[in-house]
């Protein structure tokens, strides 16, 4: 069997992962599992709280509908990630294992470490896929930038017209229910308007963004009266994956083209053009920043 493990890459399109699993699965005729873990380590940590849940079980309630779209389901365990797949290959042998390479905190990354030596001990391929422009295990940082612009560049990954087959009988080993914050006893912290996660409400803010509200972000991005509305407010479903930084970026390209196109028309006055465009190039160079400062941490 084919398990595609879905850490913070909680969409359908844009993810390398999903497809090479897909691919993997079909060539072999084996079934496909996509797998959502809550790790209790991860959740229990100091650097989470209930906002952090409720945000991803957003993406997780909207990456569960999409998938069912394809006759495909979200199975979903509460648990650490080695016992989960222990427990799933006495089940049903795995052979291969997919998910997005991660650059997290000290939790995620021991768990990985865990996961390598599990995996290495039962011969079954893992592969992680890079999810942003992070690139693992770089000797130098001497052209990292070039790299990551060639990453950006490249033709988003469309979502697969075909899902393999459903494992048999997973729903008796494993759920499909979003767990709430009492599982935990996450109590709320006194927030009263939070964002909604899920891809299509990131990539509505991102468009409103690009086309509404950005105009004056390079001078109202740093005062907490004016980002509100003058930043993208994008970076949780970045962080979750809920929409990939290349399809951020590649939106804010096309808004330079287009106004490319409304200079040469000039169907846009020339001030509201030079506050657009220098918008456009500081929100660019943030999406480039992302993952600058992740890849230090990598």
């Amino acid at each position: 069997m084919v398990v595609l493990w879905f850490k913070k890459d909680l969409r359908l399109t844009d993810n390398p992962a999903l497809v090479a699993s897909v691919e993997t699965a079909f060539r072999h005729s084996y079934p496909l599992l996509c797998l959502y873990i809550y790790e209790n380590s991860v959740i229990r940590a100091e650097d989470f709280s209930r906002r952090h849940l409720l945000f991803l079980n957003d993406c997780l309630q909207e990456l569960q509908t999409d998938l069912r779209q394809y006759n495909q389901e979200l199975w979903i365990n509460q648990g650490e990630v080695v016992e989960t797949l222990r427990r799933i290959h006495c089940w049903h042998p795995i052979t291969h294992l997919f998910s997005h390479q991660e650059t997290g905190n000290a939790i995620t990354y021991r768990r990985d470490l865990n996961v390598i030596e599990w995996v290495n001990a039962h011969k079954i391929s893992w592969r992680e896929l890079p999810q942003n422009g992070v690139v693992r295990r770089l000797a130098t940082r001497d052209g990292w930038a070039k790299q990551w612009a060639i990453r950006m560049r490249r033709d988003p990954l469309t979502i697969p017209d075909k899902f393999p087959q459903l494992p048999k009988g997973a729903d008796r080993l494993l759920g499909t229910q979003i767990l709430t914050a009492e599982t935990w006893d996450l109590t709320s912290d006194g927030e009263t308007a939070l964002q909604t996660g899920g891809s299509r409400q990131g990539i509505e803010l991102l468009d409103s963004f690009l086309n509404l509200r950005g105009q004056d972000y390079t001078r109202a991005m740093s005062s907490p009266i004016t980002a509100y509305d003058a930043c993208s407010r994008i970076s949780p479903y970045l962080t979750y994956g809920a929409i990939s930084v290349r399809e951020a970026y590649q939106e804010g390209c096309e808004r330079k083209l287009d106004l490319k196109l409304m200079k040469a028309e000039k169907s846009m006055p020339a001030a509201d053009l030079k506050l657009w465009n220098s918008a456009l190039r500081s929100f660019l160079g943030r999406l480039r920043w992302h993952c600058h400062f992740i890849q230090k941490l990598e």
